[in-house]
């Protein structure tokens, strides 16, 4: 009887490693900042947030801010919205892949801390904790712009 069972147990292990797994990519767990990826740069008029956001993953639009203190950053965003039904907030309007967000009145921000806030998650595996990254524009004395995240 003991044979039985142990060579039952033993043929389930032998079958179960040898059919491949599916992708296992697809169920990897990525970290936020795996997820999503900013950087920030100076056009010739305006000041542009570059939001990389993985295959699989994506950003509520209403979970997305820009802030100077306390008072809303004005914005333009570039990027394709899609409407979408998640296991976290159901019925959502998302952003997938990349998305820009351009501050046109930059001479404001510069010197000031701006507050990028956003929450998403990584298709109904995780839903991330709201983020907020904060950067600073500096202007050197030859009028050269950077930017720092603090």
């Amino acid at each position: 009887m003991k044979i039985k069972i142990l060579l039952s147990l033993s043929l389930f292990i032998l079958i179960s490693h040898s059919f491949p797994e599916k992708d296992s990519s697809s169920r990897e767990v990525l970290t936020a900042e795996e997820s999503f990826k900013i950087s920030i740069k100076k056009n010739k008029n305006s000041f542009v947030i570059s939001m990389n956001i993985n295959e699989r993953s994506y950003i509520y639009s209403e979970h997305l801010s820009l802030k100077g203190g306390n008072k809303n950053i004005k914005h333009d965003i570039i990027g394709k919205k899609e409407m979408i039904s998640d296991d976290f907030f159901g019925e959502s309007v998302i952003y997938k892949n990349n998305i820009d967000l351009i501050i046109s009145d930059y001479h404001k921000y510069i010197d000031k801390v701006i507050y990028v806030s956003y929450q998403g998650c990584l298709e109904n595996i995780i839903c991330y904790p709201r983020i907020t990254k904060k950067i600073k524009a500096t202007k050197d004395k030859n009028s050269l712009i950077s930017f720092d995240f603090l």
